[in-house]
């Protein structure tokens, strides 16, 4: 059903914006930042998750989460001024693993395996080849090289 198809091409753009972020975290703070701050999937999933399948919240779920805060804020806490912006963004990268992971779990009985991974990836590729163009103006730190003058760092 074409419901369900816009469901996965959805879900396919949220992991292609999850993407974008998770490397933009990187490129505006590092690799160590940026993986941290996935850790915080579990906090927002164990918030997302009962409300996207409808079912009954979890608190034991939301500890467990909760529980990796102080390593996050560890790593983080130490960043310098600089590399904040990837730690939002970083978060942000987290927040979209939590929805779209959600999603995932809710829609899997709806279609076969590769429907599903062939909907969701040409999804993810026509978001990304869409938001290429734009990247320098709506987020010129996050824009590829080659939209912009490259760089050493690139």
């Amino acid at each position: 059903p074409l419901r369900v198809v816009a469901g996965y091409v959805g879900i396919g753009a949220l992991v292609a914006l999850h993407w974008l972020t998770f490397y933009g975290a990187v490129k505006l703070a590092n690799a160590s930042v940026a993986a941290t701050c996935i850790a915080l999937a579990p906090v927002f999933t164990s918030i997302i998750e009962p409300w996207v399948a409808k079912r009954p919240f979890q608190l034991r779920e939301l500890a467990f989460g909760l529980a990796v805060l102080p390593g996050v804020a560890l790593v983080v806490g130490g960043v310098p001024d600089g590399m904040r912006l990837g730690v939002l963004v970083g978060a942000v990268s987290a927040l979209l693993v939590a929805v779209f992971g959600s999603l995932n779990k809710r829609m899997v009985s709806h279609a076969d395996p590769l429907t599903v991974t062939a909907l969701e990836l040409g999804a993810g590729t026509l978001t990304l080849t869409l938001l290429a163009p734009l990247m320098p103006y709506l987020l010129p730190a996050l824009a590829s090289p080659l939209w912009v003058v490259p760089d050493l760092h690139d």
